[in-house]
């Protein structure tokens, strides 16, 4: 054989060589960035849960408002709001407000006095 059999022998090898170690390497970094993906998820699926419960307890001191009493009138509700500094406390809370329940009867009765 001659030289030049081995030239191309060594060339062979080397790109198979060179090959595997190159997709060796792209199997490792996905798994990096897997693994870096899931790190940054799980932190983030951490913060929004926290924040979740925040608000799921400013929700439930307002519901022992409602529950304390038959009817919670427009001051006592904004009474409780202030007492409770929410804006202070919890700035990422973008708003809480109050909405009396009207009947239809009492819908009914506001639409007779505006007609007449």
């Amino acid at each position: 054989m001659k030289w030049g059999h081995y030239a191309w022998i060594v060339l062979g090898v080397s790109l198979i060589f060179t090959t595997v170690i190159w997709l060796d390497f792209l199997e490792q970094e996905k798994k990096l960035q897997e693994t870096e993906f899931e790190f940054i998820t799980n932190g983030m699926t951490k913060q929004i849960l926290e924040k979740l419960k925040t608000h799921e307890q400013v929700l439930m001191g307002f519901h022992g408002l409602f529950a304390t009493s038959e009817i919670v009138e427009p001051h006592e509700f904004y009474n409780f709001y202030n007492l409770q500094n929410i804006n202070q406390r919890f700035p990422d809370n973008q708003g809480i407000g109050y909405i009396e329940n009207v009947s239809n009867e009492d819908k009914k009765n506001e639409i007779n006095k505006k007609i007449i």
